[in-house]
């Protein structure tokens, strides 16, 4: 039996986030829930593409997602994982892009660009307060505002070089924020006992990895890998030069080889 849901408990965990829109307007009411679900994951997958520059010459992002991943997360036989992906060719949310010897890039369009229900567009410019035209003295302003920030940027470098670090610095703080979230950093912490001092190390690498490049290569990875590799790591007690290059390895195929360390450890315990 599964237990009920206390306080915010449901928030430790990860979802799949299909856009309200493919729900309840009525120009996707054809589509199947497998599809609507299918472009939640599309969807998701876009953010690390971005992060990890999967994009085209043109500034498209696109993802990779094939039909033997779609068969195992649905359950489903070839044939009908085909079938859901054409749904959204068909409707034009994805676009597939065949490569020789590779696989078929994924474009997945914005749900929102479309035609959309004319009053929606309407109330939703009301509700803005943007004119559509500003006042000539209010452009005039603006240039003279524009015109001394500019001047100020060039005679003080530093405000331009402050800027920039500013925006690194938050771009680590979201990078932190997402793994943090990702890994279920206050229930390893809180539930299990993980030390800070090892949960911020293992953190710190995955950023640094991220901000690299390799997003990827950590889409999958959660709560129970990190106990894994902590697990892993204290009973094998590896003597390696570089440690952070080594736990790197380990957090990066952490989802692939769970499953197998865990199945050979119950088999090594029945065999005593």
């Amino acid at each position: 039996m599964f237990d009920y849901f206390y306080g915010a408990e449901s928030e430790k965990f990860l979802f799949y986030q299909v856009p309200i829109p493919l729900v309840k307007e009525r120009r996707f009411s054809k589509l199947s829930t497998e599809a609507k679900l299918l472009y939640g994951i599309l969807l998701g997958k876009t953010r690390f593409s971005a992060r990890n520059g999967w994009v085209d010459d043109k500034g498209r992002v696109y993802v990779y997602y094939t039909v033997k991943e779609a068969k195992e997360d649905f359950g489903c036989a070839n044939d009908k994982a085909v079938k859901i992906f054409e749904e959204l060719v068909t409707i034009g949310l994805i676009e597939k892009k065949r490569q020789p010897n590779k696989p078929t890039l994924i474009y997945v369009k914005n749900f929102d660009s479309g035609i959309r229900n004319p009053e929606i567009r309407n109330s939703e410019n009301r509700k803005t307060g943007i004119p559509k035209t500003r006042n000539p003295e209010f452009r005039k302003s603006e240039s003279i505002y524009k015109e001394n920030i500019n001047k100020e940027t060039i005679n003080n470098p530093s405000i331009y070089l402050a800027g920039e670090e500013k925006e690194e610095k938050e771009e680590e703080d979201g990078w932190i924020d997402r793994i943090r979230d990702q890994i279920d950093y206050e229930a390893l912490r809180d539930s299990y006992g993980v030390r800070e001092s090892h949960l911020d190390f293992l953190v710190d690498v995955i950023v640094d990895s991220c901000e690299k490049g390799n997003g990827s290569k950590f889409e999958d990875l959660n709560m129970f890998d990190i106990l894994y590799v902590l697990e892993s790591l204290e009973t094998s007690k590896p003597k390696v030069k570089n440690i952070r290059s080594y736990v790197t390895k380990c957090l990066e195929n952490a989802h692939r080889s769970r499953d197998l360390y865990y199945t050979m450890k119950i088999r090594e315990e029945l065999e005593k």
